[in-house]
């Protein structure tokens, strides 16, 4: 059980199933409340889609981990191949299953088709994406902060918007951490004749467009307290403003030439950044 634990990265499984509880709040009518039924399915199939994608991954990484991370459950024989896929095809075929009455229940299909496109997307990247100069970071940016629009989507196609900005501000941080940290691990990378954005760029151009999607995204994060655009409390202010500074903390250090300090800096500012939305919505 513990191999299979390490195999679907529970964890991150949990840290998506929570940022689609965050969606729905953001996304929720004042004085309205959803059937407790359907958040739980839908947070269950985002957890069980993760899970299934990490999995496939460590399929595809597999040669790779038996020199970079030989005690992995795969590389160290605990899971056998086999049970990898069968296990992310099961979990694939759960959360899309769950996201399918979900939007039956609603009479929007949004979760059906996010909770398939992703599925499909999670393979992709696992077999070939991931190892392509930028479409590897869109698509972790995106597969991010789809998240989020799948939690506003259990609510019907009515409530999307107010987490557009949402779902922007989360794709813009990614992305800027996913290019952080490729610049981070540039020497790393050219010896082993990766094509990351900073190999193909150049480490200049790589920096400019991590920080302008970190400028980009202080400057809109006021924008989820307008009507229409999620409504948030003044709690939410408050807190975005830490979440802020930290951003442009962490883009100084990326100037001065430290990425990894920049890294964990823009870690730390996007968990603030979910506790600001989460206390926006119920403050």
């Amino acid at each position: 059980m513990r191999a299979y634990i390490e195999l679907l990265r529970v964890h991150n499984c949990a840290m998506a199933a929570l940022a689609s509880l965050i969606g729905v709040l953001v996304a929720l009518p004042s004085g309205w409340w959803p059937a407790p039924h359907l958040v739980l399915s839908g947070m269950g199939a985002v957890f069980l889609i993760t899970g299934a994608g990490n999995a496939i991954n460590d399929v595809y990484d597999v040669e790779i981990d038996k020199i970079n991370r030989p005690t992995r459950p795969l590389p160290s024989g605990k899971i056998a191949m086999r049970g990898a896929i069968l296990t992310s095809l099961t979990l694939f075929l759960m959360g899309i299953a769950a996201s399918l009455y979900i939007s039956v229940e609603v009479g929007f299909l949004g979760c059906f088709a996010l909770a398939l496109f992703n599925s499909v997307l999670l393979v992709e990247y696992a077999r070939r994406l991931k190892r392509t100069a930028l479409y590897g970071n869109l698509t972790v940016a995106y597969l991010t902060a789809s998240t989020f629009l799948y939690g506003a989507a259990m609510l019907g196609q009515s409530t999307l918007g107010d987490v557009v900005v949402l779902v922007l501000l989360a794709f813009l941080a990614t992305l800027a951490r996913e290019l952080i940290k490729d610049v981070e691990d540039i020497q790393g990378d050219e010896a082993l004749g990766a094509s990351t954005l900073p190999i193909l760029v150049g480490k200049k151009w790589a920096v400019g467009i991590a920080l302008a999607c970190i400028v980009l995204g202080v400057a809109l994060s006021p924008l989820p307290m307008l009507e229409g655009f999620g409504g948030l409390g003044e709690r939410y202010l408050w807190v975005v403003a830490g979440a802020d500074a930290g951003f442009l903390v962490s883009a100084l250090h990326l100037i001065r030439g430290k990425p990894s300090s920049a890294s964990k800096g823009v870690k730390l500012s996007m968990m603030l950044a979910l506790v600001a939305f989460m206390a926006g919505s119920i403050g």
